[in-house]
This record gives C-alpha cells, structure tokens and sequence, in this order.
C-alpha cells in the first residue's frame, strides 16, 4: 500500500489557475476578459473558497472509464449567469469538476456537481493486489468521504 498526501486547498488553486489562464488564452469569453477579484484573492490565498465553491469529484460510483491517457478542461457556465462558472478537468479516467458558485438545491439532474462527491478526502485506487491511496488534506472542516476505485489496463 501506499498513501501520498496531498493538499485539497492546493489542488482547487491549481484549478483555478489553469481555468483562468484558459479563458484568457482562447479567450473564451472575449479580448478583455479578467478573472474576479475575489477570485484572485483566493488565487494568492488571501481568502479561501466560499462554502460550496470548490472540488467535486464528477463520476458516479460503479461508472467505467476507458483506460486511456488524458487531460481535459472545460469551462462550465450557469444560465443567467455571464461568464464563467467553473470548470470540467478530465485527468485520465477521472473528472473532476471545480465551482465557482455554490451548487442550490435546485440543481439539474445529471449536473456536474454532484453535491454528495464534494472536497473528498480519499481516493483509495486498487490494482491487483497493489493499493494506492491519495488523502486530501483541507484547510477547513469536512465531511470525510472516501472514494474507491479499482483499476484495470484494457487488454
């Protein structure tokens, strides 16, 4: 077994790093386009990420991938609502998603924030008799939520 640790907080930063620079490179949401200030506060680590806005894994348990190489990002955006949202970010079988506004109890189904996968603290991965467990560490209280998954290469 092994178990790397990593920090929760860091990753969603990442995120949102890559989200931003996104959007200005394509510039997806025009010539002019710069990320808001509360998100650059959060970028710097000044504030942290309003309740709800964060990390989501966006897979359904029991779901399989294609074991395939990937890295993917889409920007996600709300109706109503001008400009971006957040993020899709496909990291080889895996997606995860990253709000930027809170999910409401009157979220679509099939949305991709699926509230019960929100800032999970384990991802225990097995293959074969081999188990890697990656543990997110988070700078604020949350609810403990391991996720397993096992994996096995297309033959």
């Amino acid at each position: 077994m092994r178990v790397l640790m990593l920090s929760g907080d860091d990753l969603e930063r990442w995120m949102l790093k890559t989200l931003c620079t996104h959007i200005v490179v394509v510039r997806k949401f025009g010539d002019n386009w710069e990320p808001p200030v509360p998100w650059l506060d959060i970028l710097w680590g000044m504030k942290p990420f309003p309740s709800g806005c964060g990390l989501y894994f966006n897979q359904s348990i029991g779901e399989t991938s294609p074991d395939a190489p990937r890295l993917g990002l889409r920007v996600m955006s709300c109706p109503g609502i001008v400009g971006p949202t957040g993020t899709n970010i496909q990291l080889g079988a895996h997606r995860f998603a990253l709000a930027m506004i809170a999910p409401t109890a009157q979220q679509a189904p099939g949305s991709a924030l699926q509230t019960q996968y929100y800032r999970p603290t384990d991802f225990v991965i097995n293959f074969g008799k081999s188990e890697v467990v990656y543990s997110f560490g988070w700078g604020d209280s949350v609810t403990p939520r391991r996720i397993g998954m096992s994996w096995a290469p297309n033959v």
